[in-house]
């Protein structure tokens, strides 16, 4: 089977779960748990293998005790100041 290719707003959107999930103190185990996902799925979310489907981001937003979009505005203003320092 073919590796799929790693997208910047995959690999952003990975850190950014990730960091979410380790604020919340849980592992990938326990959240996907709560979430009814593998840990395997969460882990290709967070190493940016696999980019987030909306229903992905409508179980993990409360799960990690986010607003709704809050996973979106932090990865969308990650990539913002990426692209800002690659224009500089």
């Amino acid at each position: 089977m073919a590796e799929r290719k790693r997208t910047k707003l995959g690999e952003v959107f990975g850190r950014v779960l990730k960091e979410a999930r380790n604020a919340r103190g849980v592992t990938q185990e326990e959240l996907a748990s709560l979430i009814d996902y593998s840990r395997v799925q969460i882990g290709y979310l967070e190493t940016g293998a696999r980019e987030p489907s909306l229903e992905a981001l409508l179980r993990l937003e409360p799960a990690l005790n986010l607003e709704h979009g809050e996973l979106t505005r932090r990865t969308a203003g990650r990539l913002k100041a990426a692209n800002r320092g690659r224009q500089s």
